[in-house]
């Protein structure tokens, strides 16, 4: 009786070995909270100011395991925040107006194994604004870079990740002074490993 209660421990235990060695893949859901600002490259005398309030990101990304260390992240991502535009010195005293800022991003980024559980990432994001605004469109592929850090409860983990992201390096429409959506965040998310 011993023995074969030994065997079954030992048959569970190994079965639950190979599933977590088997694990390859990931889904989560996250939100992202940054310091963003709308930035260009050289300074414009008597051009309006930009101020985000309230940036919020969310989106639901996947990995997938492509050897012992990489790991391929794709998924899809809503930005949103607040724009407040200062109008540029007038002799009419303008009030400031608010607009929104809505991004819709694809990444594809590479993750690295660096250790026990923490990653760095790193890749291009495929951005589409939602709507026009009066403000240089945010439309075009950006990147992405950041560190990471995964916390495991069996099949669930809780992912960690501060990161920096450059919107508009490559426009889809061109601009003489483009503004480019830059970001500091730090990404939170939930997901399921399998």
């Amino acid at each position: 009786m011993k023995i074969r209660l030994l065997l079954a421990s030992m048959l569970i235990l190994l079965h639950r070995l190979i599933l977590k060695a088997q694990k390859s893949s990931e889904v989560y859901a996250y939100i992202e909270v940054s310091h963003s600002e709308l930035l260009t490259q050289s300074g414009l005398d008597g051009g309006a100011s930009y101020e985000l309030e309230n940036p919020f990101e969310f989106g639901l990304r996947f990995r997938v395991r492509l050897s012992a260390k990489l790991k391929l992240e794709t998924g899809i991502t809503l930005y949103n925040a607040k724009v407040i535009i200062s109008a540029g010195p007038s002799p009419f005293n303008l009030p400031d107006r608010k607009e929104s800022i809505e991004l819709l991003s694809f990444p594809a980024l590479i993750n690295y194994d660096i250790g026990k559980n923490y990653y760095l990432c790193g890749g291009i994001l495929l951005d589409f604004q939602t709507r026009k605004r009066s403000f240089d469109s945010q439309s075009g592929i950006a990147y992405e870079i950041g560190i990471g850090k995964k916390i495991f409860f069996d099949n669930i983990i809780v992912t960690i990740s501060p990161n920096f992201k450059r919107h508009n390096v490559i426009q889809f429409e061109s601009n003489y002074y483009p503004e480019k959506l830059t970001e500091l965040g730090i990404l939170v998310g939930l997901g399921y490993a399998f």
